[in-house]
């Protein structure tokens, strides 16, 4: 978003003191949610918010349909008796509720609780097979990633066991950038690589969707690294579902749009080819309403899926 046109929006609602604790939100405005710790300051574009606690909302004044906006979130606090200071950049459009948190970083000084790194590297195999977080914390394979478009991730491993190695990447998995601008992924189904021995290199294209609705798409020059925190549980009881796995791209991404970004029927991002594209028809929406159900997720939490028959 055009840097003065933040500004301007930023004052506007400082003098209307509309960075509040809104209750309504028009269609023509958005809602912004940030978790953080209860004692911290935050600041939004530079200007200081007088909202404490830890869960504050703020609402934009009245936006542009269809235009793209963005905030830059920096949270101060003092956490074990040093400071701390955090920055998040959050986008969204009119109509749109979306969410950033700003968690501690206690660090780990128990002695009686380092013993957590090896349960991980004992834990027992299915099959044969080791999932990639635990194959990387074995120490078994070297991993790297590159974007490679809306649909799918280059992910390259390497061997570093003597013996063979048949590594899972389960769906559920997100891959994110080092960049706040590009988006995260997140693995549509589970994708195996079988390494024969130390230093055998395999790359693999795998299937994903984009994570955060209104960011840029990862490309080959944007290295990825895996999320520690697992996906959202609602995402992972979406991704799970037999019947995710068979619908086709436009609806599995606009779904898992639903639970990362709670978009308004008409507030999604568009998707189609050569800069022209599309929000989910009255059709798509009810075939994700119907995965949801199928997946135990309740439609009427979300604000695109309420209503449908």
């Amino acid at each position: 978003m055009n840097r003065l046109m933040s500004i301007a929006i930023l004052a506007a609602m400082l003098a209307a003191s509309a960075i509040s604790d809104a209750r309504s939100q028009d269609d023509n405005k958005a809602v912004v949610v940030v978790s953080l710790p209860s004692g911290a300051n935050l600041t939004i574009d530079g200007q200081p918010t007088r909202q404490t606690g830890p869960q504050r909302r703020f609402v934009t004044p009245a936006l542009q349909t269809g235009r793209n906006y963005s905030w830059t979130l920096v949270a101060t606090w003092t956490e074990e008796g040093k400071r701390r200071e955090k920055t998040k950049r959050v986008s969204f459009m009119a109509g749109q509720t979306v969410r950033a948190a700003f968690e501690f970083e206690k660090e780990d000084t128990a002695p009686e609780r380092r013993p957590a790194e090896d349960k991980t590297k004992d834990a027992p195999e299915k099959d044969g097979v080791v999932d990639l977080a635990r194959a990387l914390a074995k120490k078994l394979v070297k991993f790297s990633a590159t974007g490679d478009g809306l649909t799918s991730v280059r992910v390259t491993l390497e061997s570093l066991s003597d013996e063979p190695v048949k590594v899972s990447i389960p769906a559920g998995t997100v891959f994110e950038p080092g960049n706040r601008v590009v988006q995260s992924m997140v693995v549509r189904s589970e994708e195996m690589v079988s390494l024969r021995e130390r230093g055998d290199k395999v790359s693999r294209s795998v299937r994903v969707a984009c994570a955060n609705m209104n960011l840029e798409t990862p490309g080959k020059s944007h290295d990825l690294k895996i999320r520690a925190n697992p996906a959202p549980k609602a995402l992972t009881k979406l991704l799970a579902l037999p019947a995710f796995g068979r619908a086709d791209f436009r609806v599995q991404q606009f779904a898992i749009w639903t639970i990362t970004d709670d978009p308004r029927p008409d507030g999604y991002v568009g998707i189609g080819t050569f800069g022209q594209g599309s929000g989910p028809s009255r059709d798509e929406l009810r075939a994700i309403r119907a995965l949801f159900e199928a997946a135990r997720l309740s439609p009427n939490d979300y604000r695109a899926l309420r209503g449908l028959e």
